[in-house]
This record gives C-alpha cells, sequence and structure tokens, in this order.
C-alpha cells in the first residue's frame, strides 16, 4: 500500500512541478498544421482514394484552433480573476483573526474555523503561484 501511495505522490509531484504554457502550444500545434496545409491535404486525398479515411475540412480544423485559443485565454482571465478574490478573502479572514486574537477569543469554534479556512486559501493561493498565475 505505501509504494502505490508513494507511487501517486511522486506522479502527483511530477505534475505540478511541470509548468506547461498551454496557449504557446496551441499556438505552436497552430503555426505547425498551417505551415503544412498543403501536405496534409495532399495526404488525405491519398487516404480517400485508397479508401482510407475521410475528406478533411481543413476550416474545420482552424476554427477548432480559434475556439482552443479563446477557450484558454478565457479560462486563464476567470482563473486570475478568482486569484485575486481569493487573496482579498485571505487578508480579510486574517484581519479578522487578528481582531479575534486581541479580543482573546483565539479558542473560539469561530476562530479554529476561520483559521482553517486561511489555512485552505493559502493552499489555494501557493496553486495559483506555483503555476504563475499571481505573483
Amino acid at each position: 500500500m505505501s509504494s502505490i501511495l508513494g507511487n501517486a505522490q511522486l506522479a502527483f509531484n511530477n505534475i505540478t512541478k511541470s509548468k506547461i504554457d498551454t496557449l504557446n502550444l496551441i499556438n505552436e500545434i497552430s503555426s505547425n498544421i498551417i505551415s503544412n496545409k498543403e501536405v496534409i491535404l495532399k495526404a488525405n486525398k491519398k487516404d480517400i482514394l485508397e479508401n482510407k479515411g475521410f475528406e478533411l475540412d481543413f476550416n474545420v480544423i482552424l476554427e477548432l484552433l480559434k475556439k482552443m485559443k479563446k477557450l484558454k485565454s478565457l479560462y486563464k482571465t476567470k482563473l486570475i480573476n478568482n486569484s485575486k478574490n481569493t487573496i482579498t478573502e485571505y487578508d480579510n479572514l486574517g484581519k479578522e483573526l487578528e481582531k479575534l486574537r486581541n479580543e482573546g477569543r483565539n479558542k473560539t469554534t469561530k476562530f479554529r474555523e476561520l483559521l482553517g479556512k486561511k489555512l485552505v486559501y493559502s493552499m489555494i493561493i501557493t496553486i495559483f503561484k506555483r503555476y504563475d498565475l499571481i505573483n
């Protein structure tokens, strides 16, 4: 059981440490497809003649690539907005915890709930930083 857990932890660490710029990847794929359009269409015609494939509509491919770029851009914008809200909430929790400390209420259920919430926000912010979504 511990080796399975160790392997899962290793896989998780490898995934989280890798920083892939998916927008750049999409741009590279688009560039390669566009620059090889004639070769792709020629191969497609040969496949159709040999009954090994279907007719490729290059406009569909280009439209899909445009949509992928747009989705990536919208997704990153949404993440950045969420990260700003998370930082604001994290700061507000810190202020409220400080207020409770000053009132001597650091053993209350409310204090502990807010402290747990602040820890969760701290982990979320760390993830945002790891993937360069915030500075």
